[in-house]
């Protein structure tokens, strides 16, 4: 079969569906500047976050895995499965 030839010619990908809603998208930005501030308003997700690794760590070993978290906001408990 030649280099340049093409398997998927004649057929048509579909396009990705947007599953993206703009007023979320929105808040989230909005809440930027608090992510990683332990004393603004995500403050309780600070202090949650040591007892949300504890419990991920007691079910699941991490040490030496490499983990993709998705959802987690500002990344603050993937930040603290990286360095924990």
């Amino acid at each position: 079969m030649p280099e340049d030839h093409d398997q998927n010619a004649g057929s048509i990908a579909p396009e990705p569906a947007n599953n993206t809603d703009p007023r979320e998208l929105a808040r989230f930005a909005r809440l930027t500047d608090d992510w990683w501030n332990p004393h603004g308003r995500l403050k309780t997700l600070h202090a949650i976050n040591p007892v949300r690794l504890a419990f991920m760590t007691s079910a699941v070993n991490l040490e030496g895995k490499r983990v993709l978290d998705i959802g987690c906001g500002g990344g603050l408990l993937c930040e603290a499965m990286a360095t924990g």
